[in-house]
């Protein structure tokens, strides 16, 4: 008993601060994983508020003030540092990182993804450096490579990603070879290029012989209703079903293959294995690193690489 408990003393405390859901669901993952060495004291608000629920982690609302969160700084000066999301839905983050450099704590922000680093901090506008850490963590290594080019002035550490690792790990446990899969995976996302991918997706799919089943599985900042009208209008041709799972595991168990927009989760279907198309705009970069994930600018191409192609 009184090793456990030493071991327990022995922990160092990090204060957490998240609000988005991209940030939150790998300093969650992070957190788990690290539960013998470190001792979280979470502020959470928003979407973070959900998954950390969503995965057993004690946590108190993240104030959303600056002055509020001044207070949750000199409170907890004692941290080994401050481990806090990048979002771009509020300033919460953005202003805690600012607190606790100026309470002299060590301040830690995970980027999620691999886009628009330097907008989640107001570039171009004057004087967003401000609100830049003492310390980036990224999850790969197309992350690091990234981030450095984008903040030459602040260190960027490699921490390997354990809410990608997590999922794999599920996934493969429970993957069977002889699992039946006749389900297009589609991932939304908030921003209007996703409603016009889905739109000309079911238009063209509308036109197939042999149609998948089309499974909807959206950001959780997404309107949920936002395709009910697309789902009116295409119903007698495809059969379009919303994912109602909060476990993205059981959601890529289904499907066949899985299209959608540049998103983490698209990123997490290649990383599993499944065929995944990105759909990007034209004139526009793919940022989306993996070797394993294929892009295109437009839905024919990426209905011949899904392999559903073939008209009536």
């Amino acid at each position: 008993h009184f090793f456990e408990q030493y071991k327990t003393l022995e922990k160092k405390t990090v204060l957490v601060v998240a609000h988005d859901a991209g940030g939150a669901e790998l300093i969650a993952a992070y957190i788990q994983k690290n539960s013998r060495r470190y001792e979280p004291h979470a502020y959470v608000d928003g979407l973070a508020a959900r998954i950390f629920r969503r995965e057993g982690l004690s946590f108190k609302r993240a104030p959303r003030t600056r002055s509020g969160m001044a207070r949750i700084m000199e409170e907890n000066k004692n941290v080994a540092y401050a481990l806090i999301g990048t979002g771009w839905m509020t300033t919460i983050e953005t202003a805690a990182c600012m607190e606790a450099k100026r309470a002299g704590v060590k301040a830690c922000m995970y980027l999620d993804s691999w886009m628009n680093y330097r907008g989640r901090f107001g570039y171009p506008k004057r004087g967003w450096q401000t609100g830049l850490p003492d310390e980036f963590w990224v999850g790969d290594p197309f992350a690091l490579a990234l981030a450095r080019r984008s903040f030459p002035g602040v260190p960027v550490r490699l921490v390997p990603n354990q809410y990608f690792a997590k999922i794999v790990a599920r996934y493969r446990s429970q993957a069977r070879e002889s699992q039946f899969r006749d389900t297009l995976l589609f991932f939304s996302t908030p921003d209007a290029e996703a409603g016009k991918i889905f739109s000309e997706l079911l238009k063209r799919l509308s036109l197939l012989k042999n149609r998948p089943n089309v499974l909807i599985r959206f950001h959780p900042a997404d309107n949920r209703r936002r395709y009910n009208a697309l789902r009116k209008r295409y119903r007698r041709n495809v059969r379009i079903e919303i994912s109602r799972e909060k476990d993205i595991v059981q959601d890529l168990l289904r499907a066949r293959c899985a299209i959608g927009p540049e998103t983490m989760a698209l990123a997490v279907a290649a990383l599993v294995g499944l065929k995944a198309v990105c759909v990007a705009p034209l004139g526009k970069k793919p940022l989306l690193p993996f070797p394993n994930m294929y892009r295109t600018t437009n839905m024919k191409t990426a209905m011949r690489i899904l392999g559903v192609s073939r008209t009536k």
